[in-house]
């Protein structure tokens, strides 16, 4: 992997097409399935404290199967315990280069990238993880929790790019997705009492999501109390 950070944009158009494009029949359903062998007994001999083992098992599945993401994702994991950290990066991005909606490379190429020192990669890494995750995933919110961190030490030179505004939302696989995290934000507003930010993070919500009876009865809700109380 070279030194230039890609757009995260790009990376959001990736996946966009990567899933009009039809599976590859490259490999045959045989080979697939051995490579898929091969990673249980890796995964198996990585848990067993083998590292040497999994890693000749992980390399023999992509042998067979190279757009076989979670295999590099683990081929990355071993070299990272073994203190190759420039061999793990290279696995954890081709991971990602086979399938760019595998979200642990990114969440792992984040924590390697922190752990370095690369305050400015490891920040866009956690923004790409929290841009594609799930609001329903604890890793997800993990993620959120160190660009957070990031952002509050003052370790970033300000170059790193930002995350994703409403515009670009439209880019986005799983816009439902985003509207749920504005959803959650307006519920802790409405606990808190603060009746008008809970508004802003519900109408967020509704725009991303239109047709979320959920989000429309609570947004109704709160505009009520809004007037009672002003």
């Amino acid at each position: 992997m070279g030194n230039s950070i890609p757009k995260l944009h790009f990376i959001i158009l990736a996946i966009l097409l990567f899933s009009f494009v039809p599976p590859s029949f490259s490999e045959s359903k045989r080979d697939i399935e051995q490579a898929q062998i091969y990673r249980d007994k890796g995964y198996q001999a990585q848990r067993a404290g083998n590292l040497d083992m999994a890693l000749s098992f992980y390399q023999r599945a992509v042998e067979l199967y190279p757009a076989y993401a979670v295999a590099y994702n683990d081929l990355g994991i071993v070299m990272e315990a073994r203190g190759t950290n420039s061999a793990a990066k290279e696995a954890y991005s081709k991971a990602v280069e086979v399938d760019p909606g595998y979200l642990s490379s990114y969440y792992n190429l984040a924590a390697l990238y922190e752990k370095e020192g690369d305050f400015d990669k490891a920040a866009y890494y956690w923004r790409v993880r929290v841009q594609l995750g799930d609001w329903s995933d604890t890793w997800t919110w993990k993620a959120k929790d160190h660009i957070e961190a990031l952002e509050a030490s003052g370790k970033l030179s300000g170059d790193a790019e930002p995350m994703m505004g409403e515009k670009d939302l439209k880019l986005m696989p799983n816009a439902k997705r985003d509207a749920q995290y504005h959803l959650y934000r307006g519920r802790q507003y409405i606990l808190a009492g603060n009746y008008i930010a809970a508004l802003k993070e519900l109408n967020a919500a509704i725009a991303l999501d239109q047709d979320n009876q959920e989000i429309a009865k609570l947004l109704d809700d709160t505009q009520r109390k809004v007037l009672l109380y002003n």
